[in-house]
């Protein structure tokens, strides 16, 4: 078993040699982090909270995009925090965009990258080699009339939240740099078992 540290980024290659035996292998780090446990958190609350402030914020740098390019931080960044009651998966993602686009139709809820989005990906198994056996979702903050909305895609069950994950909430609201998204997640709709206490 190899254990990354927790800052890895970078592919690296591993040798072992063993008398006149040799074998590499390429190793692709995954971020990992742990998800603290919540009693509750608010849900409405169209601010920071302290609830949620107190819970430990990843941030997303714009250098690590995928695709596209990005004009810095005031254009495509953010942080986002977690926690779980043993139940829900609580999620709340601030992001940082000087130039929000809602150009999706309220009858058009897919295909979240033709237009500002955050994608939720949680894989219950922790070690899928494709998305059909996760969860995956592409929220969009705001459709054309306001309305946070989302729809699950590329994985087994793609629609609609609200049919496809309907016991899923979601809240979005406009801050002065970008917009505030949180999403309220059954564990059992990720696949996934809570246990108690921890």
């Amino acid at each position: 078993a190899v254990t990354a540290p927790t800052d890895a980024r970078e592919d690296v290659t591993l040798v072992a040699s063993v008398a006149n035996h040799r074998t590499s292998v390429r190793l692709h780090p995954v971020p990992s982090l742990k998800v603290p446990r919540v009693s509750r958190l608010p849900w409405n609350s169209l601010a920071e909270d302290p609830a949620w402030k107190a819970l430990p914020a990843t941030p997303i740098g714009p250098e690590l995009s995928w695709q596209g390019r990005s004009d810095g931080a005031s254009d495509c960044s953010g942080q986002f925090r977690l926690g779980h009651d043993g139940k829900h998966l609580w999620v709340e993602i601030q992001v940082r965009d000087d130039h929000v686009v809602s150009n999706i139709e309220t009858n058009d809820i897919k295909g979240h990258w033709r237009s500002d989005s955050v994608e939720l990906c949680v894989d219950p198994s922790a070690g899928a080699e494709h998305t059909l056996a996760c969860w995956k979702t592409g929220i969009f903050p705001f459709d054309r009339s306001g309305q946070v909305r989302g729809a699950r895609d590329a994985d087994a069950d793609p629609g609609p939240l609200e049919t496809h994950s309907p016991g899923t909430r979601l809240l979005s609201w406009r801050t002065a740099a970008g917009y505030t998204l949180r999403a309220l997640i059954p564990l059992r709709e990720l696949g996934l078992k809570g246990k108690s206490g921890s």
